[in-house]
């Protein structure tokens, strides 16, 4: 029902940054992995600034696809946006021990 609802606000308003964020978040819930990294990737394509996509896309490819090197781009990029986010700071950290950099 939530999928529905976020495609039929998204035929309206198909660049709309914030259900767009959320409807990433529902296909990474569901598994659709790739489809949800496109989601984000069009976000910030269309809204550079829009940090929830960037984090959200951190995530993904950090937790649920094992793409170190884009999970630590978006970190980066969002702590330097987004200063003083502790939790984003570390998983930074844990990262680069990670990647060896």
């Amino acid at each position: 029902l939530a999928e529905k609802s976020f495609q039929k606000a998204l035929k309206f308003n198909p660049t709309h940054p914030v259900a767009n964020n959320q409807y990433g978040i529902l296909l990474r819930k569901t598994g659709r992995f790739s489809e949800a990294k496109g989601i984000y990737e069009n976000v910030l394509e269309a809204y550079p600034d829009f940090q929830p996509a960037r984090k959200n896309l951190g995530i993904l490819c950090d937790l649920y696809m094992n793409d170190l090197g884009c999970a630590l781009e978006n970190y980066k990029a969002y702590a330097e946006a987004v200063p003083g986010d502790e939790s984003v700071e570390l998983w930074i950290v844990d990262l680069q021990r990670r990647v060896g950099g």
